[in-house]
């Protein structure tokens, strides 16, 4: 059994609640859950009473300072007033919702032999992985013109913490449940388990913990949260509780899949609400995008195309396409390891042998119609997409050389900087790559094939992958040289790129008004130079790029703190003659059904506020940061009653009536 999964204490637990107490919202040596025994923080965490209360402002950047923020969390589900420090803006009416992770480790009770006698020791089962946990869901309501923010949070999963102490372990019910968790459950285990039917399912019965969003075509009123498989939350927006959990198939049964995009794009439009969902077949795996509007919210394909499978983490759009990117990161032992329902990074591993691939999707057509290659890559994170009058695609994309920043993101290493491989994180290059001449790929494209996995290459790969991991070589990095992409698919045409920004950036945001159009303002988290020389540290600072400059040009940083996404709010538009731009809280200057290649707006594009959950390592507190989002200054902070682990994860503003 692995050490890290299943560690045994003899002693007596720090602290400990009965079935039936309240929850303890007093943070000390452990973190306490309502019907739940013996739930602690396992050695290896930092105590809450180890850190110090005042402010560190003069002793440099520490190693591993952000190690608190990978704590278990508390939740606050009674509404809380937190007092705000500075003015908001009196135009920021609205909910935010964010979504990150809550509980990391369980203990759980479990017997042990000692000089022939049986006794009770505590084991502990810890996710393995920054996107693995169970979440925890974030509610401010802002009242900018009363400067007054109310605060809520819940654990939507909490109920599967007795399971998993009952189990001692966890294992997801559908393939995606886990990125990159040992599930403490036996091999047996998962060759008799068998998922169940998801419409049978109880809605916190799975982890959804990679995005939350605000409606869904046809679904208004409620919360939506996605995660790495297939799997949909509805949430009630108020009191946060889960109340069905589904998958795009239920709404219509052409989305069939287990994977779907934690990422799913609004757009205001069209008013469509567009995903991916991905098959994955042991002889074939076919990628679906989707779209579902509040005429019909049992939606239709926008195409649908044959491809080696990979998660697809996000995806990007314009006025006329959708843009779905493959990168190298293919399935291993022929997918069976997915379809067993292990962790996404057991399941699929990066090669550098073969390209990336642009798939593009007519919405007007609802077919796929091109496709392109480009040099191998990874990433997570899309920023924008657009068309200009010549008839080019820009796609920006957040990405790394290879898939080694998906194993940095291990809570194993994240706890232990110092055991960080390599010691430095990844970087991210924000990248723009250009698909030439798309009207003529989409004519070629209809005299060739589609680039796909054909059952011999894939049963060589799934051989090597067993033989491997047979003799203990699944961890062994394998070098190969460059791809020389001219020389492959030589019937595909080729996204040229380049790098539009000098500074790493991650978790990506743009004004949300200039989706599908050329913008020129980026935000997202990097380093500052202080921390970019210490090993093993992450992203201490939220940046603004300015793509037309490819730079930085202006950076919030404070010594300690971590932020999570930054999420922009851009100052509204409001016409009490216009209901259908005011709740979007912005119109374009163009009329409706105009296509057009550049947007106007009645506001700046970067008029508005940031807004981030930073956790202050200094005080082992957490904080609601607001800056102003031309100069990047602060314009108010909240001071929230629990430290917030850091989070990965994207969510969503909701404006509230903005008629007077």
């Amino acid at each position: 059994m692995d050490d890290a999964m299943d560690k045994v204490d003899r002693q007596e637990p720090l602290a400990a609640v009965e079935e039936g107490n309240a929850l303890d919202t007093h943070l000390n040596d452990s973190v306490l859950y309502e019907d739940v025994e013996d739930v602690e923080e396992p050695s290896h965490v930092h105590n809450a009473e180890e850190v110090k209360e005042e402010v560190i402002r003069d002793e440099g950047v520490l190693p591993g300072a952000h190690v608190g923020a990978f704590r278990n969390a508390t939740e606050t589900p009674e509404a809380v007033d937190i007092e705000v420090q500075g003015s908001l803006p009196e135009w920021l009416l609205g909910e935010l919702y964010t979504l990150g992770p809550g509980v990391y480790d369980i203990n759980y009770p479990r017997k042990i032999e000692v000089d022939g006698e049986l006794e009770t020791a505590t084991a502990t089962f810890s996710f393995g992985h920054w996107f693995d946990s169970l979440p925890l869901l974030n509610r401010f309501d802002i009242y900018g013109d009363r400067n007054v923010i109310t605060y809520t949070s819940r654990f939507p999963n909490k109920r599967l913490i007795g399971k998993i102490r009952d189990r001692h372990g966890y294992m997801p019910q559908y393939p995606g449940g886990l990125f990159k968790t040992n599930t403490n459950q036996s091999v047996l285990g998962k060759f008799l388990k068998t998922s169940t039917d998801i419409k049978q399912a109880k809605p916190d019965s799975e982890l959804c913990s990679s995005s939350v969003r605000v409606g869904l075509a046809g679904q208004q009123g409620k919360l939506y949260a996605y995660g790495h498989g297939g799997n949909i939350q509805e949430l009630d927006p108020f009191d946060l509780t889960p109340t069905h959990i589904f998958t795009p198939a239920i709404l219509n049964a052409e989305f069939k899949g287990v994977q779907t995009s934690p990422h799913p794009i609004f757009d205001p439009y069209t008013g469509e609400y567009i995903n991916v969902v991905l098959e994955v077949g042991y002889q074939r795996s076919v990628y679906r995008v989707f779209a579902t509007t509040e005429q019909e919210p049992h939606g239709y394909l926008l195409g649908s195309v044959e491809s080696k499978a990979s998660p697809v983490h996000s995806f990007a759009i314009t006025a006329q396409y959708v843009i779905l990117v493959i990168y190298p990161f293919y399935p291993t032992l022929n997918g069976t390891r997915f379809s067993w329902n292990e962790s996404v990074m057991d399941s699929f591993e990066f090669t550098s042998r073969e390209p990336t691939f642009f798939y593009i999707f007519s919405r007007e057509k609802k077919e796929h119609v091109a496709t392109y290659k480009t040099d191998p890559c990874f990433a997570f994170h899309h920023c924008n997409a657009f068309e200009d009058d010549s008839g080019n695609i820009y796609v920006d994309i957040c990405t790394y050389e290879d898939d080694t920043i998906a194993h940095q993101l291990s809570l194993e290493q994240l706890r232990h900087p110092e055991q960080m491989k390599p010691a430095d994180l990844a970087i991210a290059e924000l990248r723009r790559y250009k698909l030439s001449n798309i009207t003529e790929a989409i004519l070629a494209a209809s005299r060739t094939p589609t680039p796909a996995a054909s059952p011999i290459n894939q049963a060589t790969s799934a051989m090597f992958s067993l033989v491997r991991g047979a003799f203990g070589g699944r961890n062994v990095k394998y070098t190969h040289a460059p791809l020389d992409v001219d020389n492959v698919y030589l019937h595909l045409p080729k996204a040229e790129y380049e790098r539009i920004c000098d500074a790493p950036l991650e978790l990506p945001c743009i004004n949300a008004a200039y989706q599908r159009f050329r913008h020129r303002h980026v935000y997202g988290v990097g380093f500052s130079e202080e921390t970019r020389k210490v090993k093993g540290s992450l992203w201490d600072s939220i940046i603004k790029a300015d793509v037309e400059a490819k730079g930085v040009v202006a950076v919030w940083h404070e010594p300690g703190c971590f932020p999570s996404e930054a999420k922009f709010i851009g100052r509204p538009y409001v016409d009490l003659n216009d209901a259908k731009y005011s709740t979007l809280g912005f119109k374009p200057a163009f009329a409706d059904g105009e296509d057009m290649t550049q947007v106007e707006l009645d506001t700046k594009e970067d008029e508005g506020v940031l807004v981030s959950v930073i956790y202050d390592s200094n005080r082992n507190k957490s904080f609601l940061l607001f800056l102003d989002a031309q100069t990047m200054t602060e314009v108010g902070r909240a001071q929230l009653p629990h430290p917030v682990p850091m989070s990965f994860a994207s969510g969503d503003f909701r404006l509230r009536n903005l008629q007077p």
